[in-house]
């Protein structure tokens, strides 16, 4: 779900959006939305998780593998796809709850699986996204996708301090030039915003010097 062009064009919702948009969303991709909100993982990835994956005493998943166009899993693209990712402690009761309720319970069943077993479709969620964002008044608007929760999970890290390697490496990128090509206009942001608090900070501190 990566768009093409140039990625300042794509749209990253705030606390307050974010919390509209999963309140608009069907129960049926509420929690698999906030997922990918609060991992920033890929929608194939979202969509290749098994139970198994998961460990909700930690808590933490685990990327291994990566829904196809069958409803089956694949092997990642690259190694550093595979990756372990930290969860939220909000999240845990709320993935109990999801896989008690669920047809599909067992250690090589789907998360976020269909009517079938397979996995959830890339269309059905991108389709959730959109009626979501559109009963939350949030568009219609071309930058706003799918793809923005990731997108704004990354920049999330970023502006909350992260350096580029500990970024590239939530995401999954192959390489951590790919990080920079993608957020460079985020970290130029932050040392912006640091610099003009620095700045402020000095000023304060040498005013009367300043002003002798």
């Amino acid at each position: 779900d990566t768009p093409v062009g140039d990625q300042r064009d794509v749209r990253v919702l705030d606390g307050a959006e974010l919390g509209e948009l999963f309140e608009a969303a069907s129960e049926r991709y509420r929690l698999a939305l906030q997922l990918k909100a609060l991992t920033g993982l890929r929608s194939a990835e979202l969509r290749g998780l098994v139970w198994e994956d998961l460990d909700l005493a930690a808590p933490s998943l685990t990327v291994r593998f990566q829904a196809d166009d069958d409803g089956g899993r694949v092997e990642p693209k690259t190694a550093s796809a595979r990756r372990a990712v930290p969860l939220v402690d909000e999240l845990v009761p709320m993935l109990k709850a999801h896989k008690l309720a669920s047809a599909y319970s067992g250690d090589e069943d789907f998360v976020f699986a269909g009517d079938d077993g397979d996995a959830m479709t890339y269309a059905g969620l991108a389709s959730a996204f959109q009626y979501a964002a559109k009963k939350a008044g949030l568009g219609p608007d071309p930058t706003l996708t799918l793809h923005s929760l990731r997108h704004g999970f990354g920049s999330a890290l970023i502006a909350g301090g992260c350096d580029l390697v500990y970024v590239s490496r939530r995401m999954g990128h192959a390489k951590v030039s790919i990080t920079l090509d993608i957020y460079a206009h985020a970290f130029d942001a932050r040392e912006t915003e640091a610099a003009r608090a620095a700045s402020g900070a000095l000023s304060g501190a040498f005013g009367a010097a300043l002003h002798a």
